[in-house]
């Protein structure tokens, strides 16, 4: 059985956000169109991606990355499974 526990506050990352130096993240799309999601440290881009309207997924980063995207919230998770 997979087990997915909150580990802080679901925030919004309009603005970029490493999420309390979390590592695993939930990420959901609030908006109406899809999201480019965009993960950074010291300013240089690592990675981007998109996600769909109205859904989520799940991202590994590094605690001093940034992660940011439009109309997107993000919430620190452990996982068990």
């Amino acid at each position: 059985m997979q087990v997915l526990k909150a580990m802080t506050e679901e925030i919004s990352i309009a603005s970029a956000s490493n999420v309390n130096g979390s590592k695993l993240l939930r990420i959901y799309n609030t908006g109406t169109t899809d999201e480019l999601i965009t993960i950074a440290n010291g300013g240089a881009t690592i990675a981007s991606f998109t996600v769909a309207s109205k859904t989520f997924t799940y991202v590994e980063k590094e605690t001093t990355d940034t992660i940011q995207g439009a109309n997107v919230r993000a919430c620190g998770i452990a996982y068990k499974g």
